[in-house]
């Protein structure tokens, strides 16, 4: 998988990404507040993707076998604490009078996997 096509995916799944978002703020309007954090979160991840990406083009042409797979191992733990650190800084500085928060980020930490899963399988076929 090339860098453009990357890049236009990684569009392409934030924007549904948005839109999954906007509706379930739509739709429950107790979760409207966690708009920002929806956003934050939405960056994270996405940014965590692109650091990925980068990480399994190397690992991909890496001389060890086995690079890649200690890669995906290391991205679940990762991406697990890159989840849980926001939300317990969020709860901790924000006090928000609802736990909405928590849907927000576990659509966007599926959305997310989803998509790392789809793409970290097609950069293993190259």
């Amino acid at each position: 998988m090339g860098l453009r096509t990357f890049l236009i995916s990684l569009l392409s799944v934030t924007g549904m990404a948005a839109l999954a978002t906007a509706a379930l703020l739509w739709a429950v309007p107790a979760a409207r507040p966690h708009a920002l954090f929806a956003v934050g979160i939405a960056v994270l991840f996405a940014a965590l993707c692109g650091a990925l990406y980068i990480a399994g083009r190397h690992a991909v042409s890496s001389a060890n076998k086995a690079a890649f797979i200690q890669l995906v191992m290391a991205s679940v733990l990762g991406k697990m604490l890159a989840a849980l650190i926001p939300l317990f800084i969020y709860r901790e500085t924000a006090r928000p009078e609802n736990a909405w928060y928590v849907a927000v980020l576990l659509l966007l930490y599926v959305v997310y996997t989803a998509y790392e899963v789809w793409f970290m399988t097609r950069l293993a076929r190259t």
